[in-house]
């Protein structure tokens, strides 16, 4: 809302009357003070001094809400850069010379380049007037951080006059003879060639760019770039064309002072990486997975992997899988485990996904032996599985089906079945407890205590992953509104009141809407039932903020009959005289002014 709107509301609802009734509204700001002047006709029991002190009594809560303060502004300082010809910069594109400006001057302060205003630019050599808005830097740390800004991106856009004489020149006299310098630059750094494996293009531009303002050339000056990588340096060779009041010294000397922040920005050390670490699988049938599925199979791998190391499954690098049982090699990128933590983790790790692709020959075996033989009799099992915590019903209303097909996946994974096979589940809760009970078909060399050994064995990652504790709920709350006409707001729009208690109550506590459960609307004056969900107060500090709250949203909803009845009544009467009282409110702040600007 803006200020007047907000105004108008507050006010009305503190006097509880209709907003139409608040009129003549007059919005002034002087001597760092906001000033409302207004005009209302009030009820016939309320006198001018009443209503004044009933205005004086409103928080104003909403208008509050909307003060802020103007960003903080450097003074207009001023950036000189030496050169002759920046009027040819300025005449060609003074938009774009802007534009580089506020980007270096952005970088150089941290700020965005919308936050560096140009006032003015200037010539002699270039005088370029700007302010910063929003910088915690005072005017001297701005100053000082630009003067160690090379301004990459403006120096890129100055070409002196005497360079393009020179080109023009060199081009009409065949006989004109250069002199090309070579040169190098070196940046230390172990990690520079996987920067150039990731990025070599950027750091060739980059480096163009600013070994070119350095030395006030064009880009297309610097020839016959090589870039190289040996023994933890990164080495760039070319050549160029030097203006010739520079000896190849003084153009060496001006690259040893170039910062060259842009390529410095493009470094990063490459992401920490494990040895080549190998996960060993117990089982003779691994090679039938391998053949079926192999990129399944190291899906899985990499996404149990992950869920046990804390990273992403694009984090777990496969280098090989192998048979004898499964012998997998594999690497983790940028994990800040060592290795012997990571084996520790895995060693810990039931992978339930990739144990679930696994289907001995035996079980092959025995389901073709039994579905042939009509005579074959199969054993079934009963068993079950408790998990303890008294939230897990709160978890079953929201993901019962999450729930059965994690513990499905990991028993089945556990014992080395089909899923298929872990059949008539029975899902309860009771007493703090949720139980799973189930039925399987267990393998002829597996006894229904060992079945029972390996489930209490099992540690259901998956299925804990989906424990969570339901949200902090309040006791049953009533608050109470003093009014005899809340009847007709109830029977005109009861879902707009509802929407209007929650709202208020919400930003009172600091919680969303949908956390403020209306459980009943009673009369007598307006008594509303709600409980509180997932918010950190306790019953006392809720009743607590309520109770300081000023419903502003509510109360312009209420209506009494006194109001609509004289209303009525003063339309139907031309001779009805109206009483007209003036009063004016005042909000104290030197910014109201900036609010009024973004905001009236």
């Amino acid at each position: 809302p803006d200020v007047v709107s907000a105004f108008t509301k507050e006010t009305a609802a503190q006097l509880q009357l209709n907003e139409e009734q608040v009129q003549d509204l007059v919005v002034s700001y002087n001597e760092e003070m906001l000033k409302l002047e207004f005009t209302i006709t009030p009820p016939h029991n309320l006198k001018k001094d009443d209503i004044d002190e009933r205005l004086h009594e409103c928080p104003y809560t909403a208008v509050w809400m909307l003060y802020e303060s103007r960003p903080r502004e450097s003074s207009v300082l001023t950036e000189k850069f030496e050169g002759d010809d920046w009027d040819l910069v300025l005449s060609g594109d003074r938009e774009g010379l802007e534009n580089a400006f506020r980007n270096d001057a952005a970088r150089a302060l941290g700020v965005s380049p919308q936050q560096v205003v140009i006032i003015d630019c200037r010539l002699g050599s270039l005088l370029i007037d700007y302010k910063v808005i929003g910088c915690s830097l005072n005017d001297a740390d701005i100053l000082s951080a630009l003067a160690a800004c090379p301004f990459s991106e403006m120096w890129s856009l100055y070409v002196p006059r005497a360079s393009a004489a020179r080109a023009a020149m060199m081009k009409d006299s065949s006989s004109a003879t250069e002199t090309v310098t070579q040169h190098h630059v070196e940046f230390e750094g172990e990690d520079w060639d996987y920067v150039l494996e990731k990025r070599k293009p950027d750091v060739v531009s980059a480096f163009t760019k600013e070994a070119a303002a350095q030395l006030q050339l064009n880009e297309e000056q610097m020839q016959d770039l090589v870039v190289s990588y040996s023994e933890e340096m990164l080495k760039l060779e070319f050549t160029i064309t030097p203006p010739h009041n520079l000896k190849k010294d003084d153009v060496d000397e001006r690259l040893h002072e170039c910062p060259y922040t842009a390529v410095w920005m493009l470094y990063e050390p490459r992401p920490r990486e494990s040895s080549v670490l190998t996960e060993k699988f117990e089982g003779d049938d691994w090679d039938l997975v391998l053949s079926g599925d192999r990129e399944g199979l190291e899906n899985a791998f990499r996404n149990d992997a992950a869920r046990a190391l804390g990273v992403s499954p694009q984090q777990v690098v496969i280098i090989d899988c192998r048979l004898g049982s499964l012998l997998i090699d594999y690497k983790v990128i940028g994990c800040s485990l060592n290795d012997a933590d990571i084996l520790s983790a895995l060693a810990a790790c039931p992978f339930s996904e990739m144990w679930s692709l696994y289907v001995p020959r035996a079980s092959a075996a025995r389901a073709a032996m039994m579905e042939d033989s009509s005579s074959a009799t199969e054993t079934v099992t009963q068993h079950h599985v408790e998990f303890e915590g008294e939230d897990w019903d709160y978890v079953l209303e929201k993901r019962k089906p999450d729930v059965v097909s994690a513990f499905t996946k990991e028993t089945a994974a556990q014992l080395q079945l089909n899923e298929e096979q872990v059949q008539d589940l029975v899902v309860s809760y009771n007493e703090e407890m949720l139980k799973l009970e189930f039925t399987i078909t267990p393998p002829h060399n597996l006894k229904k205590d060992d079945i029972d050994e390996r489930l209490h064995e099992c540690p259901y990652t998956a299925v804990w992953m989906l424990y969570e504790s339901r949200p902090r709920e309040s006791s049953v709350l009533t608050e109470k509104f003093e009014g005899d006409d809340w009847d007709l707001v109830l029977s005109g729009d009861r879902e707009g009141l509802e929407n209007a208690f929650r709202n208020d109550a919400a930003r009172a506590l600091g919680v969303s809407p949908q956390q403020v459960v209306i459980i009943d609307c009673r009369l007598g004056s307006l008594l509303i039932d709600y409980k509180v969900i997932g918010c950190s107060l306790n019953d006392a500090d809720i009743l607590s903020a309520l109770a300081a709250c000023p419903f502003s949203e509510m109360w312009s909803l209420y209506v009494p009959r006194a109001s609509a009845a004289r209303a009525a009544m003063m339309k139907d009467s031309s001779s009805a005289t109206e009483t007209v009282t003036q009063h004016h409110v005042e909000f104290e702040g030197e910014d109201w002014d900036y609010v009024l600007e973004k905001r009236k």
